[in-house]
C-alpha cells in the first residue's frame, strides 16, 4: 500500500502538543476503492520526540489538506477535537 505525506503539523495548546499527519493512501474498502487523504492525530511528547496516544483519525478526498487544516485550527484555539463537528464542509 502506497501512501504519499501531504501535511504534517505540531500544535502547541497551552504546553500540550499535538502532532497531525495527513497523508493519500489506498482505500482498504472493496465498497469504495481508490485514494483518499486520511488525516490521524496523536498527543506529542516533546521531550522524547515521540507520537504518544492517537485520538484522532479521519479522512477526505484524494490530495485534500482542507481536513488537515480543520483539525489544526481546532487543536490551536480549543486544544482539543470535537467528534461531533464535520470538519470538511
Amino acid at each position: 500500500m502506497n501512501s504519499d505525506t501531504l501535511a504534517q503539523t505540531y500544535v502547541n495548546y497551552k504546553n500540550s502538543w499535538f502532532y497531525v499527519s495527513t497523508i493519500n493512501r489506498e482505500s482498504s474498502s472493496q465498497l469504495s476503492p481508490g485514494i483518499y487523504s486520511e488525516t490521524i492525530v496523536w498527543t506529542y511528547n516533546l521531550e522524547s520526540r515521540k507520537r504518544e496516544d492517537m485520538i484522532y483519525q479521519g479522512g477526505y478526498v484524494e490530495d485534500s489538506i482542507k481536513h488537515h487544516q480543520q483539525i489544526v485550527n481546532e487543536l490551536f484555539e480549543t486544544g482539543q477535537i470535537d467528534e461531533e463537528k464535520v470538519y470538511t464542509q
